[in-house]
């Protein structure tokens, strides 16, 4: 099956879903967008990345782990938000124009 066009399972979303929670855990925790090596690729590169990496390389109890970790982690993150980072973008260093309706 070529690429981007993969077919899905749950199992193959989770990792997913994992790492967009952990990516936003640290903008949340450090108030400051984290350029990792994934963000930077399109979209079916990236997704086909995660799913190699992430879902071919462990096991499901792995994964489901990682995920509860991802989960935690970004609950832990939102918990320590005070109102005024949930309106005000400048809460965050060097968002890129346009994010939260920033311009």
């Amino acid at each position: 099956m070529e690429r981007g066009r993969r077919q899905r399972s749950i199992e193959a979303t989770i990792p997913h879903i994992s790492w967009f929670g952990q990516e936003i855990a640290k903008l949340l925790e450090i108030k400051e967008p984290v350029r990792s090596g994934l963000r930077g690729l399109p979209p079916d590169d990236r997704n086909a990345s995660l799913y190699d990496a992430q879902n071919h390389e462990q096991s499901l109890n792995e994964t489901l782990f990682d995920s509860t970790e991802s989960f935690n982690r970004l609950v832990s993150a939102i918990e320590t938000l005070e109102d005024i980072d949930l309106s005000e973008p400048k809460s965050y260093k060097n968002m890129p124009a346009g994010f939260c309706g920033r311009s």
